[in-house]
């Protein structure tokens, strides 16, 4: 997995949440320095060691990319074709929501889990010591304050996501992870929410439908997710289908072996529609009726898992790309919007 990385002040919920997704693959956070190679070279080292000394602090066990461009869609390219050990490439890009709400400082949220998790820094603080990690969080610029500040445009943001396509690699857009608290997890759900007819078949086509159910699956796994959360998967059914697309389902989880329980919603008179086309998904209706079905059904979520369709090709409609994904995740838990282009290694009975 390479999580493109703006800010550790903001970004660090993130960070834990994909160390906890990526089981024991390969893990690389990639930075973008935007500025001439000439100009920025000179701090480029600098910026190295000092993600390098939050990466030995935090204990996330991931690896650290830094290149310079002009812009982030390119900076963004390069790390995605070139970040990497020898053969192994990361085959998924995570990437931070985009939007225009002033960026949440999680500052305190590092050190909070740091003494949680660590009693050797816990030690340290409460003796006052010299202890690192104040230093080096204090080392990353601050955040930033207004929307006019955003180094990021719309187009460039749909561009990253629509470069990965191309290049092969899977899409996860991560949003409302500064509300995850790992050490609040007991009694709540992982929740998946396909939204559209998840079939295996000869081919195995539906590759988004499988990698939503293979990082759910993932997570639930780790020792603090599996001993506090349940696993469900939330099918929208359509009338008068209920018990035969359940058992569809449930024997679709068993042939995976996944452990999950399976939660049937009708999809009642608004025909939410339950197909993975982008033009379905560009319709702001359809987005808000899903919406009010996450918030009726996914209170207890810690997160939910859903399915993201491919960017339009048109770039007049990237702006209404955006808007689809921001009114499908508002107001919601910890979300994970997936779109999935390589095909998951799956074992059946």
């Amino acid at each position: 997995m390479l999580f493109l990385a703006s800010n550790p002040r903001a970004s660090y919920p993130m960070m834990d949440f994909i160390n906890d997704m990526k089981k024991g693959g390969l893990y690389i956070l990639g930075h973008v320095i935007i500025g001439s190679f000439e100009e920025a070279n000179a701090d480029l080292h600098e910026q190295f060691r000092t993600w390098l000394d939050f990466i030995d602090c935090t204990k996330l066990k991931a690896f650290v990319e830094l290149t310079i461009a002009e812009s982030v869609q390119m900076g963004a390219r390069s790390l995605m074709m070139n970040s990497g050990l020898g053969g192994m490439k990361p085959n998924t890009i995570m990437l931070g929501f985009y939007d225009d709400s002033i960026p949440k400082d999680t500052h305190n949220a590092v050190k909070t889990a740091l003494r949680r998790t660590n009693p050797l820094i816990r030690h340290c603080i409460d003796r006052n010591s010299d202890v690192k990690i104040e230093h080096v969080i204090d080392s990353f610029p601050a955040l930033r304050d207004n929307a006019i500040d955003q180094i990021v445009m719309p187009l460039e943001y749909v561009g990253i996501i629509k470069d990965a396509i191309l290049m092969q690699k899977n899409v996860c857009v991560l949003r409302n992870f500064s509300l995850l608290d790992k050490f609040q997890l007991r009694d709540g759900t992982i929740d998946v929410w396909p939204l559209y007819k998840i079939d295996l078949n000869e081919s195995g086509a539906d590759l988004t439908g499988t990698l939503l159910l293979q990082l759910a699956c993932i997570l639930h796994m780790v020792h603090e997710w599996k001993g506090s959360t349940v696993l469900r998967i939330i099918v929208l059914e359509k009338e008068g289908e209920k018990e035969k697309e359940e058992s569809r389902v449930k024997r679709l989880l068993h042939d995976l072996r996944i452990t999950a329980h399976v939660v049937m919603i009708s999809e009642g008179s608004g025909h939410v529609t339950s197909d993975s086309c982008t033009d379905s998904f560009l319709d702001l209706e359809v987005q808000r009726r899903r919406n009010r079905l996450m918030l009726e059904h996914s209170r207890e979520a810690r997160v939910i898992f859903t399915a993201l369709p491919a960017p339009p090709h048109d770039d007049h409609s990237c702006m209404q790309y955006l808007s689809a994904m921001s009114t499908l995740s508002a107001n919601l838990p910890s979300m994970v919007l997936v779109h999935g282009v390589e095909r998951v290694v799956t074992t059946s009975f």
